[in-house]
């Protein structure tokens, strides 16, 4: 009887434990598929993994080398994301909340920023040429060999980054803030400033590297 019954609890045991893990491995699907580790409660539209178009919450996506180009993230929020090398030419990325993510190597040329906040972020050698990034916050980030040439940076917030031989040839700086900011090997020729302008360095050194007062 005493056998019968462990019989019993040990098929019941393995029962439940076969239900356990196709569970955990439909989860798992799931996230492979999506190929990032959104929740079940993110909010997607037409998102395409192999290829993503539009989301509006994402926590941990990787995307890592993805062609992104003319992706629309408008006011969402991204968190611990991985856009290393991302081709997102065009991307329209306004108004959006980023946390920790990892932007290297990416191509962001001409992408729409306006009011981003990319605090904390990485942008390693990553290309922002022509961007438009109005009242953007690049605060804090990582971004040594970042280029900004001919960006709209306006008003943009600097607060301690990290912009170690960062180009802004050519770019609009004008009431940007660069409190704090390490700047050594920095190009800013025909970079624009104005009096709202705070600078990481003198108005003299800025003329001399070729900056333009308006």
């Amino acid at each position: 009887m005493q056998i019968f019954w462990m019989r019993n609890s040990l098929i019941g045991f393995f029962i439940f434990f076969m239900g356990l893990e196709a569970s955990l491995g439909q989860s798992y699907q799931y996230d492979h598929q999506t190929e990032n580790c959104l929740d079940r409660e993110s909010q997607l539209s037409g998102y395409n993994p192999r290829a993503p178009t539009e989301c509006t919450f994402a926590r941990h996506p990787k995307w890592y080398s993805k062609d992104m180009t003319n992706f629309k993230l408008t006011g969402s929020q991204v968190e611990f994301g991985d856009l290393r090398f991302a081709k997102m030419n065009g991307a329209k990325i306004d108004a959006c909340h980023f946390q920790q993510t990892f932007f290297s190597g990416a191509n962001l040329l001409s992408a729409k920023l306006n009011k981003s906040s990319f605090v904390g972020s990485y942008f390693e050698n990553a290309n922002l040429g022509l961007v438009f990034a109005e009242s953007a916050d690049f605060s804090g980030i990582k971004a040594s060999g970042i280029r900004f040439d001919g960006a709209n940076l306006e008003k943009a917030k600097f607060i301690g980054a990290d912009l170690w031989g960062a180009s802004f040839v050519g770019a609009n700086l004008s009431g940007a803030d660069f409190t704090n900011a390490v700047v050594l090997m920095g190009t800013f020729r025909g970079a624009l400033f104005d009096d709202k302008t705070i600078l990481p360095f003198s108005v003299a050194e800025a003329l001399k590297k070729g900056m333009k007062h308006r």
